[in-house]
């Protein structure tokens, strides 16, 4: 490949651009707080080797385990105390291998609309991943596969 493409991650919160530089969403301080809160809980469950820390995210990972302990897990997750996550900072997303608390307000949609909103009216363009997801764009409307 002789240019690599504009890489984005953490669900449209990281963004490597074709010349080099990076942008990252500004981190609240509550972000942060909930993010070490969770993150100290499930050390605390016995958890770290399930562990994975991203700059804007906590991932719990339940490959290879088997269906009771997934079971478990997913159970105790959505059981957490009501105190360990605020909604509106937030949000616990199911995805295939685990879960992940995640922030509330950076997704998918919003990177997605971003990229649409930069390329020339008419451009062929197509979303290649998951579109549960997408989540909501930037416009404050779902995203829908056909949006796309």
């Amino acid at each position: 490949m002789k240019q690599l493409p504009e890489i984005w991650g953490s669900h449209g919160g990281e963004r490597l651009l074709l010349n080099g530089t990076s942008e990252t969403a500004d981190v609240p301080e509550r972000l942060s707080h909930d993010l070490q809160s969770v993150s100290d809980w499930l050390l605390e469950k016995g958890w770290g080797r399930l562990l994975e820390k991203k700059p804007l995210s906590l991932a719990v990972h339940w490959r290879g385990l088997s269906e009771k302990d997934i079971a478990g897990i997913r159970m105790a997750l959505e059981a957490r105390p009501p105190d360990l996550v605020n909604g509106a900072v937030l949000i616990l997303h199911e995805f295939d291998g685990g879960m992940e608390f995640r922030s509330s307000g950076i997704s998918k949609g919003q990177a997605v609309g971003r990229i649409l909103g930069e390329m020339p009216s008419g451009t062929a363009s197509a979303y290649l991943g998951d579109p549960s997801s997408i989540c909501r764009g930037n416009n404050g409307t779902d995203a829908a596969e056909n949006d796309l």
